[in-house]
């Protein structure tokens, strides 16, 4: 598997933050495009620590939620809980609403991946 990131958001946020930051961004970015994980105005995506140490094999299940807290520190991503029931402890993340806290770049990039998201066939 390959992984990507945006060069600036790592410069600023982190390496192991920007790999992830990539991810949550190409979900929210599709389900937003599909319609679907909309609460309280904003489009989320949403997983646990251990679905993510399945996608990212080579970060810890500590380094992943280190990662998702700076990024939520950071003001680029907020987190929520809108799942079904009170044991789940899954995870729902969408991308902070001032620009000026996410930056161009993301919304530049964000923009790139809605358009890729309605050509794919």
């Amino acid at each position: 598997m390959e992984y990507s990131f945006d060069v600036e958001h790592a410069k600023k946020y982190g390496l192991r933050e920007a790999v992830i930051l990539k991810n949550l961004m190409y979900w929210i970015v599709k389900n937003k495009a599909n319609d679907k994980h909309n609460h309280d105005g904003r489009t989320w995506t949403y997983n646990s620590i251990k679905a993510f140490e399945t996608l990212f094999p080579f970060l810890t299940g500590k380094q992943i939620r280190t990662a998702l807290d700076n990024l939520v520190a950071s003001g680029v991503v907020i987190k929520g809980n809108y799942n079904a029931t009170a044991y789940d402890r899954t995870c729902w993340f969408a991308l902070a609403e001032n620009p000026l806290a996410v930056g161009p770049q993301l919304i530049d990039a964000i923009r790139r991946n809605r358009d890729k998201i309605r050509n794919e066939p």
